[in-house]
Formats: C-alpha cells, structure tokens, sequence
C-alpha cells in the first residue's frame, strides 16, 4: 500500500504571540498575510463558537469586508514538491456566530504554480468548525518540481462582512503506491455490452473509477461497486484509495465496442474515409451524415463523394418558381414587367417576346423566393 510518509511540519497557532491575553493582530510568526483587512491569531471565545478550538488552543483568523480580501501563507522549505508523490492539504475552517459567512478557499502551491484550489467556498455552518481539504498527486510532467510547497488560507469578499478561524492544519505527504489493480477482462472488444470486475482491491479501500480515461479521485471518479457495465467504446481508469489517500498506483483499459455493417458499402471505403478504427466508430455507419451535408454515407459511397467534406455532398431538390402565362395573339409583341410590391414600387421590364403559341407561358427561375407582381403588355 501507499506509505504514509509524514506530515510535514510548519508554524502552528498555538500562542497569540503578543501580550493581549485575547488576541494577537498581524502577528503569526511563520506565516505571511497578503491582501487587505487583517489577520492574527486569537483565543477563540465560547460566544463565537459553541465549542473550543479543535486543538484546544488558539486558531487564526482573517477579518475583512465587501473590498477587502486576503491570505495567510507559508512555504515550507523542507517539502520541495516530488514526483510520484501524493499532497493533501486539510485545515479546520470556521466562522463566527453572528456574523455574516464571508468566502474561503485553501490552495496548494510550488513556487508560483498552483497544484490544488478549493475554489472560494461558503458551505460552512457558523458557529462551528469543519474539516476541509484540497489534494494534489504530482508525475513527472507536474511544473513546480523541487520549489519548496507552499500552503496558503484564505478569505474572499462575496458581500460579506466577518472573520474567518482556521485551525489544525494539516499537510499530508505520500509516496507512490507499487500495488495495481486488475481489470477482469483486461483491453478487449465487445458487442452490445461487456461487464467488467475489478480484481486485486486491498483491503479496507474504496474504488473509483471514471470511463473517460480521467484521473479518479473520490470526488471525480464513481465508486465502484460489483462490477462495471460498458455499453460503449471507453478507456476505463481506476484507482484504489483509503481515507481519500491512494493506495494503488492508476490502472487504465481500453475497451472498443464493434460495430456491425450489414450494408453494400465495402470496408476498403470506410477505412479509406474514417481510419481503420472504423469498426468502433458510429459515424462510419451506412445512414449517418458524418460530414452535416445533407447526405448519408451510403449516399455518399454511391454517388463517389467524400463522407468527411461538406462540400462534396451530391445533393438534389426542387424549386418553386412563378410561371407567367397569358392568352397571346400569334404575332404580336408583348412586354412583361415585374416588381417585388403592388404598389408603390416602380416595374421593371424583365422579358421581350414575339407570340409564337397561344396561350404563351414563360418561367421566372431567377427568383429568390419572395413575392413577385407580373404584367403583361401588347407592344406595337
């Protein structure tokens, strides 16, 4: 399993520094306050909270208003960030009776690149203090490698006047776990559907797993249960945790539905326009318009145009057009004029014609589809 190394150590709360028997302001020695408003350490009163501090002692606070915002930090020099290696920070957070509930956020840091983020939070019960947490698992891609972990408390602004406590906090660090699980079957491909176990889970641990090839974590991934029904291609990754810390290393599986084509279109002509992954592919199928153009795929095959360009699409259809038809005298000239309104809108002559036939009758084709007014006159 994962070995718990340690949790890392760093200037605590546990005296006011300062020789007010209540309270300390701008004085946490370790930790740094960036931002407006204020912020120190306090002996937390009962009126505030109906119970004590979590550690008995003293919390710190930060204070501030609808424009003021801050942050208590500390680097911990001791703790360059490491690859292969899971980071959980947790802190006690609370806010006092009486008082409006402003935002809070934790964050997780290596030099100047954030690793985790709460987001800035008010789902906290005033009066009372509860755990929260943030974790991080960095690989050898993760930037910030060798700077020093830094963690940082902070309080937003969300409108709300008031203080914020935060106590215990808590830095967890562990290594990389050598134990995998195993996929029952392992990569495969299936039709219709394919049920897969999860085998080699340690004991005392928790699955979850995700079917979209993301990292699961116990608040991405879905716990898993029994066993795990796939009804379409997925790239299946699971992971085995214990209180939120994993203790199995990622395990990953690609599982490709196939897809049947009973149809006249031959498989050198779906490979040739969607790869020769088409058998898992839904677009490849006889009736999809793969490329949005108005035309099947079959379509498509029969006509010889290409299923993955728009513009080659063989499309037909028909058009409405106006035919102008009048009772002609054999001979005689006549002038057709159109205009788009009945009134108010000046004709244009649109044809010339001798009368070769009786009745005579002419097609307008270059319409755009609106109304059009025709008159037909003998010219000398």
């Amino acid at each position: 399993q994962a070995s718990r190394l340690r949790d890392a150590h760093f200037s605590s709360f546990s005296e006011l520094h300062s020789t007010n028997s209540f309270y300390s302001s701008n004085a946490i020695p370790g930790w740094i306050f960036d931002g407006k408003g204020a912020a120190g350490t306090w002996n937390v009163p009962a009126n505030y909270f109906p119970a004590e501090a979590p550690e008995g002692e003293n919390a710190a606070w930060i204070s501030g208003d609808t424009q003021q915002a801050g942050e208590i930090r500390q680097s911990l020099h001791s703790e360059p960030l490491e690859a292969g290696h899971y980071y959980r920070l947790s802190a006690m957070v609370g806010s006092p009776l009486g008082q409006l509930l402003p935002e809070w956020s934790l964050e997780l840091r290596a030099g100047t690149n954030v690793l985790a983020h709460s987001g800035t939070q008010t789902n906290l019960t005033v009066g009372f203090f509860t755990r929260e947490s943030v974790s991080f698992w960095a690989t050898a891609n993760t930037k910030g490698l060798g700077k020093p972990i830094e963690i940082a408390l902070g309080r937003g602004t969300n409108g709300a006047t008031g203080l914020l406590a935060f106590d215990n906090i808590q830095l967890e660090i562990a290594e990389a776990p050598s134990l995998a699980l195993n996929f029952i079957p392992d990569s495969s491909t299936f039709t219709g559907s394919v049920s897969v176990k999860i085998a080699d889970v340690p004991d005392d641990s928790v699955v979850y797993y995700t079917i979209d090839g993301t990292e699961p974590t116990p608040d991405s991934g879905t716990e898993y249960v029994d066993r795990i029904i796939l009804t379409a291609t997925s790239n299946l990754r699971a992971r085995a945790f214990e209180n939120r810390i994993p203790v199995t290393s990622s395990r990953g599986a690609q599982y490709g539905k196939l897809i049947r084509f009973d149809d006249d279109i031959p498989m050198k002509w779906r490979e040739q326009y969607f790869g020769p992954s088409y058998v898992f592919d839904p677009n490849a199928r006889a009736d999809v318009d793969a490329d949005l153009d108005g035309s099947s795929n079959l379509r498509e095959y029969i006509t010889g145009t290409d299923p993955s360009d728009k513009r080659s699409g063989f499309q037909t259809g028909i058009k409405l057009v106006p035919a102008v038809q009048w009772p002609a005298v054999l001979g005689t000239a006549y002038r057709i004029d159109r205009r788009g309104r009945l009134n108010n809108a000046p004709w244009e002559t649109w044809k010339r014609v001798v009368a070769d036939r009786d009745p005579m009758t002419l097609i307008d084709d270059g319409g755009d589809g609106s109304s059009v007014f025709y008159r037909v006159i003998a010219v000398p």
